[in-house]
């Protein structure tokens, strides 16, 4: 049965929404999140969402007490996933089942205007122009080499990392910005959803290749002479990626999670995951728990190590 309502979000489960992202120095509480802003460098957590409606506020309400901004749900989603507003409405009527059953055309309230009819206007796959900037000091101070950031594509501009996201084809589809002066991150208008890519794909060819959590994991390992691609974060590792990891041609996808309780979460995602596919062996790499992740390691002769030490969950049967 369709859902017939004026208002999309009277069916949205915002905690789960939210839940779906890493937050820093998040508090959960009955009806808000607290946390500390995910656009900003924010020391004091002074970001909040509600999480239900209340006497002064209604779900998915967000608020910075920092910089007085404020905004609805699907604002913040669109910011926090790299689409654009138009695109989060359509996936949350499409998830919670709102006018489901409606023909196509007449799927259109005003809050999306004509955002069904216009997409198939749209060219399928939106490519992006890669960024524009000078030599990436910030990336490089942590022990990146210059000739892997010119391969990938990485710059600095405008105070932030620019990190390009390309898909197999080496076609640009989507720029990740992150802060050089704190942990803030957004991404370039108009591109895809890093959901739906997997980092670093564009230059592996067959063999073994290390799966980590972040791009700057990535390009450190790719320093160190290892193929490496990234999930983009410990919550992104999905179904589609390893998909897309399937297609790529590897043979074998050595898995160097972080250290913290969401990059063993990404490691037993990505081994459940990928061991489906037949041509595929995973491993998984350990290395010593005091280095949060590969890039903190320190030392490209460790790394090799570690990866060469890496231990099979999942091996190529033989064929008789």
């Amino acid at each position: 049965m369709s859902k017939m309502s004026d208002n999309l979000l009277d069916y949205v489960d915002v905690a789960e929404e939210l839940s779906e992202f890493t937050w820093r120095s998040p508090r959960w509480q009955s009806e808000k999140l607290i946390a500390a802003s995910p656009f900003r460098d924010d020391t004091h957590p002074s970001f909040y969402v509600y999480l239900a409606d209340t006497a002064s506020a209604k779900a998915g309400s967000w608020g910075d007490s920092g910089t007085g901004e404020r905004g609805g749900l699907v604002r913040l989603l669109a910011e926090l996933r790299g689409e654009s507003s138009d695109e989060v409405a359509v996936y949350l009527r499409e998830k919670y089942g709102v006018y489901a059953d409606q023909p196509a055309e007449t799927f259109a309230l005003p809050s999306i205007g004509n955002a069904l009819a216009k997409a198939a206007e749209i060219q399928r796959v939106r490519t992006l122009q890669p960024p524009q900037g000078s030599t990436p000091a910030y990336v490089i101070d942590r022990g990146i080499s210059p000739e892997i950031c010119e391969q990938a594509g990485v710059v600095q501009a405008r105070g932030a990392v620019a990190i390009p996201w390309f898909d197999r084809k080496g076609r640009c589809r989507a720029i990740k910005y992150r802060s050089i002066s704190g942990k803030s991150f957004w991404y370039a208008k108009g591109g895809e959803s890093i959901r739906d890519l997997v980092y670093g794909i564009e230059s592996v060819r067959a063999g073994e290749v290390a799966l980590v959590e972040s791009e700057i994991d990535a390009l450190y390992l790719r320093t160190a002479g290892v193929q490496a691609m990234a999930t983009g974060g410990a919550e992104l590792m999905n179904a589609k990626k390893a998909e897309l990891i399937a297609a790529s041609g590897v043979t074998c996808v050595i898995v160097m999670a972080d250290h913290d309780a969401a990059g063993q979460r990404m490691k037993r995602e990505a081994v459940e995951l990928l061991r489906r596919y037949p041509s595929i062996a995973v491993k998984v790499a350990g290395y010593p728990a005091r280095y949060k992740d590969a890039n903190e390691v320190g030392d490209i002769t460790k790394i090799r190590t570690y990866i060469a030490k890496s231990k099979y969950v999942r091996k190529i049967p033989k064929l008789r």
